[in-house]
């Protein structure tokens, strides 16, 4: 199609549309393929309106289909290189067993659990022990955050936030932010298979990133969360002469962090905004979270519809999130029918009756509140 991909459309008998089949990229091609080999398969075209899953699976039976085959071309030879000395080999093959030992070491690491005191104190005298042998390792340092994140048996929380959002700082800190983002602001050649590498590389570096900025995000929301809780309660309390030195404190505290957290949430917020779209499912919490920080609770309740449109497989972990928004708005009449109604664990538009309608009709004037 001259721009590198083809996107499906509708043809009508008789009209015809061209298109060309690409090689595969080296690294999905079978391990054990030899150059040379011939690789054989099938393509087909349309789809069967009624038709079971197996006939679905077989190409055959599309309504058009025809075979093709791949011949497996040899190796590149860089002439620059040449073949190297016996000892250049043995270098590469020892970088190659320390590597392996290195990623082996981490696997182990994410394997073990935290469900027990004597489990996380295992797993604590691990990680730091490869920290200190391998320093400012970023896929170390990102397994680390991911199984922080992954953690249940959590006793304070406002302790834990903090150190997920010292594991994750430690990830950013590991980045050359600088060399990325000059990377990515060129085009690179798809057909180079060392500067593939570099990119396949460097994207994995970028993800882990955006994972480190997003995980602090959502940790600095919920300290600040949680210490306002603490502070209403404190208020709330029948003792408020015992508690007054102790309220004194707090609301010092709280001072500190109406100049602290919310800084550093939109700091971090925006250093997250550089590096992947804030509102894809992926990340887009963490914007409803802003929003409703904010007080943009129209916006917050938008983007969270649109997350949930775009991700139906995983909509019921949001259902109480928007309840509570809806609730928060001041639309009880929506919350309850979400409530009766329980569409929400299905696509907004399976449901002929949901509150969708009604929500885009308000969500447009509370969008810029």
């Amino acid at each position: 199609m001259g721009n590198g991909s083809f996107k499906s459309s509708l043809l009508i008998p008789g009209i015809k549309e061209g298109l060309y089949l690409g090689p595969p990229q080296k690294e999905k091609l079978p391990k054990n393929s030899q150059q040379g080999s011939v690789l054989v398969g099938a393509i087909s075209y349309g789809k069967l309106s009624f038709a079971d899953q197996d006939e679905q699976n077989n190409p055959e039976k599309h309504p058009a289909s025809c075979r093709i085959s791949y011949v497996v071309p040899p190796n590149k030879v860089d002439e620059d290189k040449g073949k190297g000395s016996s000892l250049s080999t043995k270098k590469i093959v020892s970088e190659r067993i320390k590597e392996e030992v290195r990623d082996a070491k981490i696997k182990v690491l994410g394997t073990l659990k935290q469900e027990s005191d004597e489990e996380c104190l295992e797993w604590k005298e691990l990680a730091a022990s490869l920290k200190l042998e391998y320093p400012k390792y970023t896929p170390l340092l990102a397994k680390i955050l991911e199984a922080l994140v992954s953690k249940s048996n959590i006793k304070d929380k406002i302790h834990y936030d903090e150190e997920v959002i010292d594991a994750a700082n430690e990830v950013i800190d590991s980045i050359d932010r600088e060399e990325l983002a000059k990377f990515f602001s060129l085009k690179n050649d798809s057909e180079d298979e060392d500067a593939e590498s570099i990119r396949k590389k460097l994207e994995s570096t970028r993800d882990q990133l955006a994972e480190a900025l997003y995980q602090k995000g959502l940790a600095l929301a919920e300290i600040e969360t949680l210490k306002l809780a603490d502070l209403t309660w404190c208020i709330l309390s029948k003792d408020l002469a015992a508690t007054e030195g102790e309220n004194q404190d707090v609301n010092s505290d709280q001072s500190l962090d109406d100049g602290s957290h919310p800084d550093l949430f939109e700091e971090n917020f925006q250093e997250l905004r550089k590096w992947v779209d804030v509102k894809s499912s992926k990340y887009g919490i963490l914007t409803v979270t802003r929003e409703r920080r904010s007080q943009r609770l129209g916006t917050a309740l938008k983007v969270l519809c649109d997350i949930i449109q775009d991700d139906a497989e995983n909509a019921k972990k949001f259902y109480e999130l928007k309840l509570s928004l809806l609730d928060e708005i001041g639309w009880k009449h929506l919350a309850t029918y979400e409530r009766q109604c329980g569409c929400l664990y299905v696509s907004l538009h399976l449901c002929p009756f949901s509150s969708a309608y009604l929500l885009e009709l308000s969500l447009t004037a509370m969008a810029g509140l």
